[in-house]
């Protein structure tokens, strides 16, 4: 479903999940000179009004109206970024879950760095660390890279 909400674009998928979402919204700023030269990033002027085009049916052309959808007003002094904001959910299944869910076997071991590389997913060293460091600080880290390996971890097994 696309909503307008308070000149945001809303893409909700309730067949995924009740607060899936997409959230676009058109930024205003000024145009740079198209010269070749570096120049400061341009301020942001807030938001561009969105417009439902059937609400000016009678001063749209007519192919918009066949269309349907929205407008937006743009001089030619200005210019546009667009901001995509979303959420995503993670789900993470214990092995019996993981069972009834998908049907299969859990894997029994986790995957390699050239795995996630194939997979499309980027691989971070420092899960690779030896976790038998020594110095005070290095339990602190140590710690942490375990939290995150486990969360890798299983996040790994989801999509196998």
């Amino acid at each position: 479903m696309i909503e307008l909400d308070n000149d945001r674009l809303v893409f909700s998928f309730p067949e995924v999940h009740p607060d899936a979402r997409l959230t676009i919204t058109f930024k205003r700023t000024l145009r740079i000179p198209d010269d070749g030269t570096d120049y400061p990033l341009p301020p942001g002027l807030g938001d561009f009004p969105l417009r439902h085009v059937d609400d000016y049916a009678a001063k749209v052309p007519e192919k918009w109206l066949s269309r349907g959808g929205v407008m937006l007003p743009m001089y030619q002094s200005e210019a546009m970024w667009i901001r995509f904001s979303s959420r995503c959910f993670v789900h993470l299944a214990n092995s019996v879950h993981w069972r009834k869910i998908t049907g299969r076997v859990p894997p029994t071991r986790l995957p390699t760095a050239s795995e996630y590389s194939q997979a499309g997913l980027p691989w971070f060293e420092c899960y690779q660390e030896d976790p038998r460091i020594k110095a005070k600080a290095g339990k602190r880290k140590r710690r942490s890279v375990w939290k995150k390996f486990n969360i890798i971890r299983r996040l790994a097994m989801l999509i196998n």
